[in-house]
């Protein structure tokens, strides 16, 4: 995505025909357009806002409702130079319909190797020499590692990251020099017509600190808003059926502690977990979504493989992270001791979200959805991975649809 600001005072029909030729661009919304009319508004959007393409009239109002200065837009050049305190655009493309301030301008632009166009209504030669900055600009954003505004990532290729690449998002195989994880660019335009970058990526094995390693570089790479985990995990019979998504809140390390020995010479293992829970907003979207019937029987009426007779459910609450795959009944069971209301446990979810905790400001909304696919009992098979799978990345997908806005 690149954010655009335009500055130009009064004539509508210039302004619409930039936004329009704009908006051609599928990366490209209203929410990353910013319309002002004088110098004074542009500089307040430049002390806040990182801007990549400025599209700049030359004669324009120092404040608003003065008249226009044929020289405003080139004092408004000359300002972005000198105030440290104005985040200075990418790019810079001038657009002026009139001779005379055309004309004063050009040796500005030229001696800052900035682009000058003459709009003419009559000529699609201004569009053209648009077109073509715009294109550059993404062009330049994707070589450099995109900033994406979604992220979601699984433990493994096979079942789970398959089931994310199978959603409806125009996915295309995206390789970044000097980096061996291979990533998965798409787009998907939420409820309010508005297109949502979004980025794929599995973890190199199983784990708390490949999910770690794997959040931390993604984040660090491409800074997106919020970052999901979808895939699959052992349930706990009673809590949860097979198929069920299950939204870790909290998520923690169940192998944290201490191992010592008691006075007979038992070995005993005293816990001590660092609970990390979602963001109270979202808990409480998630709550009202979790018992949305129709939410979640589309989402299984629109499976392809063996049926379930199960209901599908959404459960928000506990699910514990550990080192080791459990076949073990009498540790999940230890396990549960560490919180009465555990739905699942796996091996991935706590790492990504100390990651994200961890890193610097803004840090994105890091949440877990994982759907239960055994009970983690010795008589676990891989029956129910792929609706698991399928379920899970349903329902964020959804989620993104319904309920997601980047601005």
């Amino acid at each position: 995505m690149i954010k655009i600001l335009i500055v130009d005072d009064n004539d509508y029909d210039k302004t619409q025909g930039i936004v329009k030729l704009l908006k051609t661009f599928e990366e490209i919304s209203d929410a990353n357009i910013i319309e002002v009319k004088d110098t004074v508004s542009a500089k307040r959007v430049m002390k806040n806002e990182e801007i990549d393409l400025l599209i700049l009239d030359i004669k324009i109002p120092i404040t608003n409702g003065d008249d226009p200065d044929p020289e405003g837009g080139v004092k408004l050049l000359e300002d972005i130079h000198l105030d440290d305190r104005l985040k200075k655009p990418i790019s810079i493309v001038g657009l002026s319909s009139i001779d005379d301030s055309y004309s004063k301008a050009e040796a500005v632009f030229k001696e800052n190797l900035w682009k000058l166009l003459k709009f003419d209504r009559t000529s699609d030669n201004w569009k053209i020499g648009l077109k073509n900055k715009v294109q550059y600009l993404i062009d330049k954003k994707n070589e450099n590692y995109p900033e994406i505004d979604i992220v979601i990532i699984t433990a493994l290729f096979d079942r789970e990251l398959e089931a994310v690449l199978r959603l409806p998002c125009k996915w295309k195989e995206l390789k970044i020099e000097n980096d061996s994880t291979i990533y998965y660019k798409g787009l998907i335009t939420n409820n309010n017509n508005k297109p949502l970058s979004i980025l794929a990526a599995s973890s190199s094995r199983m784990g708390m600190s490949a999910s770690a390693s794997l959040t931390t570089k993604i984040c660090m790479t491409f800074r997106p808003k919020y970052i999901f985990m979808t895939g699959i995990t052992a349930g706990i019979e009673g809590k949860c059926k097979l198929g069920d998504i299950l939204i870790a809140d909290p998520a923690w390390d169940w192998g944290n502690g201490k191992l010592t020995i008691d006075k007979e010479g038992t070995p005993v293992f005293k816990s001590s977990p660092n609970q990390i829970n979602i963001k109270r907003k979202y808990k409480e979207l998630l709550k009202k979504i979790s018992v949305n019937r129709d939410y979640v029987d589309k989402i299984k009426n629109e499976w392809n493989g063996e049926e379930s007779s199960e209901i599908l459910s959404v459960h928000i609450g506990p699910v514990a992270s550990g080192a080791v795959v459990l076949e073990d009944p009498f540790i999940a069971e230890s396990i549960k001791n560490q919180h009465r209301d555990l739905l699942g446990i796996e091996m991935e979810i706590y790492g990504m979200m100390l990651a994200t905790e961890c890193l610097p400001d803004p840090q994105p909304v890091s949440i877990a959805f994982k759907s239960a696919c055994d009970f983690a009992d010795p008589n676990k098979n891989d029956k129910w991975q792929k609706y698991a799978a399928y379920t899970s990345a349903s329902f964020v997908f959804n989620f993104i649809k319904d309920y997601i806005e980047v601005s």
